[in-house]
């Protein structure tokens, strides 16, 4: 029962049922809303490209040596819900056609860690959670 309903989900997500199109920030280029950081806490067996175990600095380059599952266990706002937003955005890219690309993701965090201007993490969390059904 379980693996007709992710199958029903992910067939209804790629047909746009259950993500409508929205405008990429200024750009011409439509992009499908993503699923939240909390589907992919509670479902780990449908991330693709990634592993529960795979460590955030590795994976982005930048943040905190804990695992994108941990990461997304994280409470609380300013940094830890803005790297929730991150983990969620970068297994939306490896999964979901025309969700944000994994490059462009990676590159916004790496931008918002790394840019001593950038330490507004709710307004980055926010533009990443926007991303999101």
């Amino acid at each position: 029962m379980k693996k007709l309903f992710m199958a029903t989900m992910a067939m209804a997500i790629m047909l746009g049922v259950l993500a409508p199109v929205v405008l990429q920030g200024g750009t011409a280029s439509a992009c499908t809303l993503g699923l939240s950081p909390g589907y992919w806490k509670n479902h780990t067996e449908a991330w693709v490209g990634y592993s529960t175990g795979d460590y955030f600095d590795i994976v982005f380059g930048v943040g905190p040596h804990v695992t994108l599952l941990q990461a997304l266990q994280t409470k609380g706002g300013g940094l830890d819900a803005l790297n929730r937003q991150a983990v969620g955005a970068i297994l939306n890219a490896s999964s979901i056609p025309d969700a944000l690309s994994e490059a462009y993701v990676l590159q916004f965090v790496r931008h918002v860690y790394n840019n001593p201007n950038a330490n507004d993490w709710e307004y980055y969390k926010d533009l990443l959670e926007s991303y999101t059904a």
